[in-house]
């Protein structure tokens, strides 16, 4: 089965957030030469953060595709989501349709899901891998202090070291000496 996930763009990371400027800081970093590799040193922090938690911490547009509707039942990898801007999908004879989005809601909790709206169901589509397609705004509005102290670490530790090996040593970077700082938001039941 085909589900795809794509970010719509690149990972936001702005140069004049206030999360940039945390990190800077935490580097104690005060020239901005180096400012394109800390805001990729962040994207890769806050990419491996929500492949961690099973969460979107930084807010940005996704679309998914998905062969049906009992995909949207558990959105996994993209909670929380905050607006459904479209959804579509193609019908039995292969012609794409928009659905009303007064036929089907936003479930929240820790899965969100997309339902149907209280005395509807999902039309019927067309057996394809992708016959569901869906253009969702993820992530949370803030980033919670721990995720951000997560990150300043991961972006330091690679910032420091830019080999995958301790200079001097065969001894690998450590993967996960400051993961559980991201327990707290993990979504349980999910690899």
């Amino acid at each position: 089965m085909l589900i795809k996930k794509e970010p719509l763009g690149a990972l936001p990371i702005a140069l004049e957030s206030e999360d940039q400027v945390s990190v800077k800081g935490w580097l104690r970093e005060g020239m901005d030469a180096q400012d394109p590799e800390i805001c990729m040193l962040m994207a890769a922090a806050f990419e491996r953060a929500e492949f961690l938690t099973h969460r979107v911490w930084v807010a940005r547009g996704v679309l998914m595709q998905v062969p049906d509707f009992s995909y949207l039942r558990y959105l996994f990898d993209l909670s929380p989501v905050t607006a459904v801007e479209s959804l579509e999908y193609l019908d039995p004879s292969g012609e794409l349709q928009s659905l009303d989005p007064a036929t089907y809601r936003l479930a929240s909790g820790m899965p969100d899901s997309i339902v149907p709206a209280i005395g509807t169901s999902w039309p019927s589509v067309a057996k394809v891998p992708d016959a569901i397609r869906i253009k969702l705004k993820c992530g949370e509005p803030t980033v919670p202090a721990s995720i951000l102290q997560w990150v300043c670490m991961r972006v330091n530790t690679a910032y420091e070291n830019r080999e995958a090996v301790l200079p001097g040593t065969q001894t690998p970077l450590p993967d996960a000496f400051v993961d559980g700082l991201l327990d707290a938001y993990r979504i349980d039941g999910v690899m």
